[in-house]
């Protein structure tokens, strides 16, 4: 499939979205000629259950945060077998939580006293490992981008996809 994808027409990324949109509207097609009493089969699931009328573009927000999920966790695959290479293992795995998610200052105190160490220390190596995964993120993107002036915005895709629900309701 992916070598109908021509990098001059777009994102891949968009492309994806896109086949997937055609396979759920053939699935939604093939189901409702099931119910009218064909013998065609149907794709195996019920496309109903993906998306209504009133969420016609749930399927389209489930592939945008499977995709963003993707990259993080390719780019915090990396981060981590950096770490295993430099010795830093057992810090990154304390730390990972706190890569997508702010800490307390508490969490920053419980960590340093188990690892013998300053807070501010578990402070500054939480704000380097977050730094280093977004360049990783970053060099993930630019995989997937024929034009590297197009890495930002897709930055900005994937940020929106990992945005909570609650989040994006509340800025419409």
């Amino acid at each position: 499939v992916h070598a109908a994808a021509d990098p001059a027409r777009g994102r891949f990324r968009v492309f994806l979205r896109t086949a997937l949109h055609n396979f759920i509207l053939s699935a939604r097609a093939a189901a409702g000629t099931a119910r009218r009493g064909s013998n065609r089969a149907s794709a195996g699931f019920d496309p109903d259950e993906l998306a209504t009328e009133s969420d016609a573009d749930l399927p389209d927000r489930a592939f945008e945060r499977a995709w963003a999920l993707l990259v993080v966790n390719r780019a915090l695959q990396a981060l981590r077998r950096e770490a295993r290479a430099a010795g830093k293992l057992e810090l990154f795995d304390r730390l990972k939580p706190f890569l997508l998610e702010s800490p307390d200052r508490d969490d920053y105190e419980r960590i340093a006293a188990e690892t013998a160490t300053r807070p501010n220390t578990i402070a500054v190596a939480t704000h380097r490992l977050r730094a280093r995964l977004r360049e990783l993120v970053l060099a993930e993107l630019a995989e997937t981008v024929a034009d590297p002036a197009e890495v930002d915005a897709e930055y900005g895709a994937l940020l929106e996809a990992m945005r909570p629900a609650r989040d994006r309701q509340r800025a419409l």
